[in-house]
């Protein structure tokens, strides 16, 4: 049976709606220009880049860095996602083999190939990693207009703002965003999981990539989309429609936080028969209780003043104005502090502010943990 309501990757049936993020993640890959995909954790940035990829028709490579823990580790990466991009761009396998001798023989790079896959491996010869990457990718460009029948590819950078973490300095940043510039074939798509570091990335003025990508920002799906969503897998799997007042139940408890729907929606898909908007409460409170252990210790890790505003915000749900006089005496926190407070938390994923400019605690899990 299909996963309908996946909490990793979305694909297939199981993508919801984001039809206008599409359309311009599409457009955007049509005219070439380098896009940037930001929004809070676990809002499904992943899935929506790899169906506008699907959907694009040209050969694209996935180059999540998330394991990378040095410079040479997301050489490494980079160089392992050409050579999986080569495998698309070229699929008979002694072409291919030849296309990659030439390739990464060029750079003096160890690579292996098994099953028309290539694996590449980095030795001591190759210096300067911002220096490697630099040449890689424009010889890749040179390469995509060569090779490629569209006479275009796309490198998909998936846990960008790993490189802020993990590099001395911004010499690799510096050398992707020079290739970007000059690529007539290849194209750019980016996305990270830490909203606060890609931001700094891309909106500093002092770093190599600012002001140089298409900015697509996403939001929590509207609950419309969502209503006719469950709508129909829910005809499919019980042969009737869930019921409004069960619906709205899913989505009240889950704020519309895209995780969170899809983890509700998969608990309630194991029941055989059709559930109502108490069995919606019942498998929530489950679900709540489950975590809520892992929570306390994630909020037990905040220095205090965050901690305690955070607590705040999610016993009120939402806060009008958390910096006046009122509030910070009921806090039991300056307003100074309490502005440092929430800086460190907005920044961290763990409150942001809605666009009625109230303050609410970003995930629905540690809001209902700390209410309680």
């Amino acid at each position: 049976m299909e996963n309908y309501f996946p909490t990793v990757l979305a694909t297939g049936s199981a993508f919801c709606n984001r039809k206008d993020e599409l359309e311009h993640l599409l457009y955007n890959f049509e005219i070439g220009t380098p896009t940037l995909l930001i929004s809070p954790r676990r809002y499904g940035k992943t899935s929506l880049a790899i169906k506008g990829l699907e959907k694009s028709k040209y050969p694209f490579t996935h180059i999540d860095l998330y394991k990378a823990l040095n410079e040479r580790e997301i050489s490494e990466y980079i160089l392992n996602g050409i050579g999986r991009l080569l495998g698309k761009i070229e699929k008979k396998p002694t072409k291919l083999m030849r296309l990659a001798t030439d390739f990464f023989g060029s750079f003096q790079l160890k690579f292996t190939f098994i099953n028309s896959n290539i694996s590449v491996e980095m030795t001591r010869k190759q210096g300067s990693p911002a220096d490697l990457i630099l040449n890689a990718l424009e010889h890749l460009d040179n390469l995509v207009l060569k090779h490629c029948s569209k006479k275009s590819a796309i490198l998909f950078f998936d846990e960008f703002q790993v490189l802020s973490e993990v590099t001395k300095n911004v010499s690799i940043e510096a050398a992707i965003r020079e290739a970007m510039q000059k690529a007539k074939g290849v194209k750019y798509l980016f996305a990270g999981s830490n909203r606060h570091l890609i931001e700094r990335m891309f909106n500093d003025r002092t770093r190599p990539f600012f002001n140089s990508c298409d900015q697509i920002t996403l939001e929590r799906i509207k609950s419309e989309h969502y209503i006719n969503h469950i709508k129909k897998i829910s005809k499919e799997k019980w042969k009737k429609s869930l019921l409004k007042e069960t619906i709205e139940e899913i989505l009240m408890r889950t704020e519309l936080h895209p995780y969170y729907v899809n983890k509700l929606c998969a608990i309630l898909m194991r029941s055989k028969t059709l559930p109502n908007d108490k069995d919606v409460a019942d498998a929530w409170h489950r679900y709540l209780n489950d975590n809520t252990s892992r929570v306390q210790q994630e909020v037990a890790l905040l220095k205090l003043n965050p901690r305690r505003l955070l607590i705040n915000i999610a016993v009120d749900h939402h806060v009008q104005n958390p910096f006046g006089h009122e509030y910070s005496k009921r806090c039991g926190i300056s307003p100074t502090s309490i502005h440092r407070a929430m800086n460190f938390l907005i920044e961290h994923d763990y409150v942001y502010k809605c666009k009625d400019n109230k303050y609410r605690v970003l995930d629905p899990l540690i809001s209902a943990v700390l209410a309680k």
